[in-house]
């Protein structure tokens, strides 16, 4: 059975190896030159989807120790605001 890539089993470094392992398919089917246009939007997305999965696991652990160790008022908010920027 395979694993959701969105379970909280998997550590970011971990996600991050599926991505580069996405990337890198994309990049070799890219070169070939010859390819499935929706199919590779597919990757693409899921590619994506992933780098959305790893931002949000690290904003769940890190946020808060960010939000702690910041020194001044202006350092909060553009720490919020890189957290609400899409």
């Amino acid at each position: 059975m395979a694993t959701n890539f969105f379970a909280g089993t998997r550590t970011p470094e971990q996600r991050l190896n599926i991505i580069i392992g996405q990337l890198n398919g994309l990049k070799k089917t890219l070169a070939k030159g010859r390819y499935d246009c929706y199919a590779l939007i597919t990757q693409i997305k899921a590619t994506k989807a992933g780098l959305d999965a790893v931002l949000e696991k690290i904003l769940e652990e890190q946020l808060d120790r960010c939000l702690k160790t910041a020194k001044s008022k202006p350092e909060v908010k553009k720490i919020f605001s890189q957290v609400v920027r899409k």
